[in-house]
């Protein structure tokens, strides 16, 4: 049946008119990225940094300038303002909380998986 099948689609395959297809084009990269910029609708790209330390879009390589988050919330501290000073101290609910806070902060909201 399988056989026959596949036979049958071959058949109806090579009984179908050749397509003729338009002969591909030999564009530039330039051409090729105006063409696409205009399928885009992009009209203009944002120039990247400039090499002049006085333009106002200019490299910046001060790491001091660079740095969006100066002030760091220190990890060992609890939502309750309390310090945590010792592994006792870990496995209270509030260390528990504040482990779960913080992996959800850096790595993201995660479905928990209930085992069966």
């Amino acid at each position: 049946m399988l056989m026959r099948t596949s036979i049958l689609y071959l058949a109806m395959l090579t009984a179908l008119p050749a397509q003729t297809l338009p002969e591909p084009k030999n564009w530039t990269a330039a051409e090729d990225h105006r063409n696409m910029m205009e399928q885009l609708g992009i009209k203009a790209l944002r120039p990247g940094p400039s090499g002049n330390e006085n333009a106002p879009n200019h490299a910046n390589y001060d790491e001091t300038l660079a740095n969006p988050y100066p002030q760091l919330p220190d990890a060992l501290t609890l939502k309750n303002g309390k310090k945590v000073a010792s592994a006792k101290v870990c496995g209270t609910s509030d260390a528990r909380k504040l482990s779960r806070t913080s992996n959800v902060k850096c790595w993201g909201a995660c479905r928990r998986i209930r085992r069966k």
